[in-house]
């Protein structure tokens, strides 16, 4: 998903959720606010290695032991952005947000 569409969606969810009477949201303390912004940096930073690693796969002079490496750390940051994808799934739960 594009940031632009990511900020949209969440844009759209905090729209929505003004429409819920306030006594079914709840309230963000500061330092849950500090850990769902840093879930969502080290999401968008994953993301944004990913699309370079994908661009870098569409040079067809990539030499073998360049793809082998961007492979690795393409694997590496999709088992990465699942856990963190997941983590922020479980933070929401937990505060039941």
């Amino acid at each position: 998903m594009l940031k632009k569409e990511k900020k949209e969606k969440a844009k759209k969810d905090t729209e929505e959720s003004q429409d819920e009477p306030d006594d079914t949201r709840k309230k963000l303390s500061y330092n849950e606010k500090r850990e769902l912004d840093q879930l969502i940096k080290d999401i968008e930073k994953f993301e944004a290695r990913k699309e370079v690693i994908n661009q870098n796969f569409n040079n067809t002079d990539l030499p073998f032991d360049d793809i082998k490496k961007l492979s690795a750390e393409l694997g590496e940051i999709l088992r990465q952005l699942e856990i963190k994808r997941q983590d922020g799934l479980n933070w929401l739960k937990e505060r039941k947000i």
